[in-house]
């Protein structure tokens, strides 16, 4: 699953990821779980908020060899799915600009 998230969210993912007390929570060994929790708005007034909480205990990303095996080999391919959402290249940015350009211009006779 691919989850979009908000800076706020990034910037506190990022954190975590860099916190030399946390170890590398990626690792599948002796990386960490990350509590998600999600509060949906209760009234027009407020806002959802979503919180961010490493869990304390380092663990493997499962006691089951296989099962961990079919978890890494089926990860979406970001790179891919980034490519089809954002411009890919500097190729492409030129192309999408010129084309902006030439919308832009006037012909006049």
């Amino acid at each position: 699953m691919i989850w979009s998230m908000s800076q706020t969210i990034f910037n506190e993912l990022y954190e975590l990821f860099e916190d030399a007390d946390y170890g590398d929570i990626s690792n599948i060994k002796t990386g960490r779980d990350i509590e998600i929790t999600y509060f949906p708005a209760t009234s027009a007034n407020t806002m959802a908020k979503t919180t961010i909480k490493p869990r304390g205990v380092q663990s493997p990303l499962s006691t089951d060899v296989e099962q961990a095996k079919a978890w890494l080999k089926n990860q979406p391919n970001i790179t891919e799915l980034l490519k089809k959402q954002y411009v890919s290249d500097i190729d492409e940015i030129e192309k999408i600009l010129k084309l902006y350009k030439d919308s832009m211009s006037i012909n006049v006779t």
